[in-house]
């Protein structure tokens, strides 16, 4: 089961299963572009969830995108066993690192010379080669980063995506529709208080109400607000507390939102796939995070808001910002390891202003 003895020579056909959503799928991608790189004449098939698959025009890397679809659809996922069974191949990788019946069952499915994965406690004899165990506190990006070891692949841990033009083009008009065009010390910001279904992820509505009407006592300030599939009543309850009208961009695919942020000149949310697109899209973030969520699961990079008053760009060190591509990102981390609602409105104002603060004398000086 030693990893060290993995067989790769004359690898050709590679399958990645991930089935994750939008934010899972994202946070991969360092992953993704690891085994490219690894097996650059490989033809690599991803099989993700119906949700994760919605990054599908975005990702660099896999040749084909094959959909775990839901229960409800399932002639569909009879058609995703016949293509998994069909070809044999080299190499079978379960990104996963937790254990889920939907990824052992396709494992178990799956035809492959070598299937490799991490030991999840459970599922075990599934695979040829397992890799440790993640520690409860070991980042997304450092499982990947063993991973990637383990193939002897060059990684690097930032998010990267390819937005096609026709997405930025339409992008750009929307985010145009919704604020008056940039100009010299205008600051445009999305907002979006997503992960209406997780409670202990979603910081509370009211507080995006209060860092709204905040934001729109400064002139140099235009705003919307985001609204995902599902959340346009939520959101606009939000949006109903506020002194003035802000409007709200409805549902649009992942690539069409990734134009739409880099638009813009800030982001501010909770933990949502719409904060992993920010990122990955290169646009400044704000975000309100609970420990766990920041210790696992967010990009890593984030500047701790205690540090905000008596930073500036000068302080950063070089491999930050180059870890970055120069693009600062800023979080406040609740006390809670599970929850961000604990973090009080006013911090989170106090530090949004730092922020603000921040990335007005990065454009200063540029």
């Amino acid at each position: 089961m030693s990893v060290e003895s993995l067989p790769l020579n004359d690898v050709r056909r590679i399958v990645l299963l991930w089935i994750g959503r939008l934010g899972d799928i994202l946070l991969s991608t360092p992953a993704l572009a690891a085994v490219r790189a690894r097996f650059p004449g490989a033809r690599i098939t991803l099989i993700a969830g119906e949700a994760g698959g919605a990054a599908g025009p975005l990702l660099v890397g896999p040749d084909r995108i094959l959909l775990l679809r839901r229960c409800h659809r399932p002639l569909e996922n009879l058609r995703l066993v016949r293509e998994l069974r069909a070809e044999e191949a080299d190499l079978f990788i379960d990104l996963n690192t937790s254990f889920s019946r939907a990824s052992s069952t396709l494992t178990w499915l799956a035809r492959a010379r070598v299937k490799l994965g991490f030991d999840k406690g459970r599922g075990t004899a599934l695979f040829d080669r397992l890799l440790e165990a993640p520690g409860p506190e070991e980042h997304m990006l450092a499982r990947y980063g063993r991973l990637a070891q383990a193939l002897g692949a060059p990684f690097e841990p930032r998010l990267r995506i390819q937005i096609p033009e026709a997405d930025l083009e339409r992008g750009r008009a929307l985010a145009d529709s919704l604020l008056q065009p940039g100009g010299e010390g205008i600051v445009r910001i999305g907002i979006h208080p997503g992960n209406f279904k997780k409670f202990d992820n979603r910081w509370p509505e009211e507080g995006f109400a209060a860092l709204a009407r905040n934001l729109l006592t400064r002139p140099e300030c235009r705003l919307f607000f985001f609204s995902g599939p599902g959340e346009e009543a939520p959101v606009r309850a939000i949006v109903d507390r506020l002194p003035r009208p802000v409007p709200i961009l409805g549902p649009q695919t992942a690539a069409t939102a990734a134009g739409v942020l880099q638009a813009l000149d800030l982001f501010i949310g909770n933990a949502t796939g719409t904060a992993h697109l920010a990122v990955a899209a290169g646009v400044p973030t704000f975000l309100l995070l609970g420990d766990y969520t920041r210790t696992v699961w967010t990009p890593q990079g984030f500047c701790p808001a205690s540090l905000l008053p008596d930073w500036s760009p000068q302080d950063v060190p070089a491999g930050l910002v180059a870890e970055m591509g120069g693009v600062p990102h800023f979080c406040v981390v609740s006390d809670c390891w599970e929850s961000c609602r604990s973090i009080p409105a006013a911090a989170a104002w106090k530090a949004l202003e730092s922020a603000l603060g921040i990335l007005g004398r990065r454009r200063l000086a540029r």
